[in-house]
């Protein structure tokens, strides 16, 4: 064992126990941003029409992404009234349960359960995830918590030639796609034909049990297809979004720039622990045992998976979130492995920065929120009352969607484009039109939306 200090344990438990609280405090101050408001907006549309086949997206169809994601803040709206809590809690959830994942991970793979909690602390400090997106309802989260359980049942099930877990894995990669599409199908082919090449059991190819696992992954990802309004345009649009960013790779300077920064972007996104990981990879005095091959696995698993991220010039860091739920593991295990001085520091880094983050919350929302331009749950708030809760409103501004969650929430009925609600008494926009003005409000970098009236 490297340490015994009950007080370590002590200390590193009510760290990540306030790390998780960090994310809840104060959470509906902050208003959604990103695309927090599509995911709610879809996922109040197909509870409203009895559609939990079909996304929809203020009354068009929705093919970009499939629907697990917005499955699981309709299962939230049955226990937490429509609000911000009530979709941002499905990631705050899976970024929990990860961590409990990845500490069972760790034990699991490595047999031995002394370094797990560096594990889950390096997961639960990756500042990115920490102060931005392991609390709002974005899909990544959720993705790397599926993603994660399909990495430890084919991974375990491999190495431990435990058949069930092989056919789990195939399950667990069908949610996968049915949460963001085809990358879930890269994650597959990938881990098993890295798994077969490194410790060439190239049997395990005629395995049956393998094959099972991927037409149940198959038939699971054809099921929803093939029940959507278009399963032509659903194919083609995931294929698109899955193809999207590697539009300008023929353009070999931003190809090569991207793969210079990549790295450098993936870094930054997992500090703290990933300088933790360099200092004691290139500290020639501490020289840990890295020469361990299942260490060289895992580290070949994560490298793997990302090629697909280095190679499209268009990735962002926040692509690599299912990827760096492995990453965690290995930056635990170098921690683990350096010695106590680096481990209590990585500790009080660890806990300083969620005290910090718990005071964001605490503190920082409240006074953000008071201090905003303009606030998009006011000015839905004020378009409520001034169209005296009307029903039949009309909404044409993408670019400002926010605001139609929030009156969806307080009409309780989705508000959707003018197409398909031709009767509409009020329109927002964002273009001018020629019809009379109720009100405008402007938004920071030259953005407005115009409340109109329709002529009588």
């Amino acid at each position: 064992m490297r340490f015994t200090n009950i007080n370590f344990n002590k200390l590193a438990i009510f760290a990540i126990i306030t790390g998780i609280l960090s994310l809840i405090i104060n959470i509906n101050y902050l208003e959604f941003r990103g695309e927090e408001a599509r995911r709610g907006i879809i996922a109040f549309e197909m509870l409203y029409e009895k559609n939990f086949i079909q996304p929809l997206f203020l009354g068009d169809y929705y093919f970009n992404k499939p629907p697990f994601f917005n499955w699981l803040i309709i299962i939230s709206s049955f226990f937490i009234p429509w609000s911000e809590l009530t979709l941002r809690i499905v990631s705050i959830l899976s970024f929990a349960l990860s961590l409990f994942v990845i500490y069972k991970f760790y034990i699991r793979f490595f047999n031995d359960k002394n370094g797990a909690i560096f594990a889950v602390l390096s997961y639960l400090t990756f500042l990115d995830l920490l102060f931005f997106y392991g609390y709002l309802a974005e899909i990544d989260i959720t993705f790397g918590f599926i993603v994660l359980l399909f990495f430890y049942f084919s991974i375990i099930g491999f190495l431990e030639k435990k058949n069930f877990f092989i056919l789990i894995s195939g399950i667990i990669a069908g949610f996968a796609f049915l949460t963001k599409g085809l990358p879930a199908f890269v994650f597959f082919g990938l881990t098993y034909l890295t798994l077969i090449v490194y410790t060439k059991n190239f049997r395990f190819i005629f395995n049956p049990y393998i094959w099972i696992s991927f037409f149940i992954m198959l038939f699971i990802s054809l099921a929803w297809i093939f029940n959507t309004a278009n399963p032509k345009v659903c194919i083609e649009t995931l294929i698109w979004e899955s193809t999207t960013r590697l539009k300008d790779n023929d353009r070999i300077l931003k190809f090569l720039t991207h793969l210079f920064m990549f790295p450098f972007e993936i870094i930054k996104f997992t500090i703290p622990a990933s300088l933790f990981a360099l200092y004691i990879i290139f500290n020639k005095k501490i020289k840990p045992n890295l020469d361990n091959r299942k260490i060289k696995l895992l580290f070949l698993i994560i490298l793997i998976n990302s090629l697909p991220y280095f190679l499209a010039t268009d990735s962002k860091g926040r692509y690599m979130i299912p990827i760096f739920t492995l990453l965690a593991v290995l930056i635990g295990r170098y921690i683990y492995l350096s010695n106590l001085k680096i481990q209590n520091i990585f500790l009080y880094t660890a806990l300083f920065f969620i005290i910090a983050r718990f005071l964001v919350g605490l503190i920082g929302f409240p006074i953000y929120t008071k201090y905003l331009w303009i606030s998009k749950k006011a000015v839905a708030e004020d378009i409520y009352k001034i169209t005296n809760k009307s029903e039949k409103i009309a909404f044409d501004c993408i670019a400002k969607k926010e605001v139609a969650i929030y009156l969806d929430f307080l009409l309780k009925k989705p508000i959707k484009k003018p197409k398909y609600l031709p009767d509409w008494e009020y329109y927002i926009s964002c273009k001018e039109l020629n019809l009379p003005i109720v009100k405008e409000y402007d938004f920071k970098k030259n953005y407005k939306i115009i409340l109109y009236k329709k002529q009588k």
